[in-house]
């Protein structure tokens, strides 16, 4: 798993970041369902076997995967052009991208992404966002990631942070409206012991410790391939001056159907 990942750096989640920031050492406990209930065809989750397990901080965003199509809660096929185009109203704003992710393929899900701010200070603002991974290893399996992102800026631009504890979590929808989860997981860049933020400002991370295991493919909504992330309130940005600032509530990214290659 680890061939293709040559601008990821690899580390133990057990370390600590200084700037003040006070850190719990491994990953802290699931908030949320146990991932042991696993419910679909063909769908395992997985997680490390223990709390240091291997994760990664990217410095650079890698490749982006485009979805095949979108799908509408009644389980219509739209178009990206007509999901663009508001097609059919609100079942267009509702539908979910379908992503088919082949062998050898893996990247960021192309519009997978929402962020938010976790607080300001001497003109720096923070800001956390949720994306998602996938990684094609077969035909008939693909990996789905928690991922995201991290970084300080200002009105004239990026700078870098001081520090960043990243946590977040990759969840799954066996049925319509139930959420089972991966993780949560760590990832820390910046302080004394990690390896330091990205100088141009961004930080994307992927947490290649945790993921659920697909093989096949149902594009219903709630049918045992939909997933998303979700970074935890417990997320810390530091902001020059030693100032840690923290979002409340959880962040989920939006949802996205994921098969292997048909």
């Amino acid at each position: 798993m680890t061939g293709k990942l040559a601008n990821r750096c690899r580390r133990s989640l057990l370390a600590t970041l200084a700037v003040g920031i006070v850190v719990v050492g491994g990953c802290l406990g699931a908030t949320s369902a146990s991932a042991a209930a696993v419910t679909g065809t063909g769908l395992t989750g997985t997680t490390a076997a223990t709390p240091t397990g291997i994760a990664s901080v990217a410095q650079q965003q890698e490749n982006v995967i485009a979805p095949a199509y979108y799908v509408t809660p009644s389980g219509k096929r739209l178009s990206a052009d007509e999901v663009a185009a508001g097609s059919e109203s609100a079942a267009a704003s509702e539908s979910l991208p379908v992503f088919f992710i082949a062998p050898g393929q893996e990247g960021d899900l192309d519009g997978i992404h929402a962020c938010r701010q976790t607080g300001s200070s001497g003109g720096v603002t923070g800001v956390e966002c949720a994306d998602l991974f996938a990684m094609g290893l077969s035909s008939t399996r693909v990996d789905v990631y928690a991922a995201g992102e991290g970084y300080c800026q200002t009105p004239d631009g990026y700078v870098q942070c001081p520090a960043i504890k990243f946590i977040a979590e990759v969840a799954q929808a066996p049925l319509p409206g139930v959420a089972d989860i991966v993780g949560p997981g760590t990832i820390d860049c910046g302080g004394h012991s990690t390896p330091k933020c990205d100088p141009s400002g961004r930080n994307y991370f992927t947490f290649l410790d945790q993921a659920w295991q697909v093989s096949g493919c149902d594009i219903n909504p709630g049918a045992g391939y939909e997933f998303w992330t979700i970074v935890l309130p417990s997320t810390i940005i530091a902001l020059p001056g030693s100032v840690n600032t923290s979002a409340g509530g959880n962040l989920a990214s939006q949802h996205a159907i994921v098969c292997s290659d048909d």
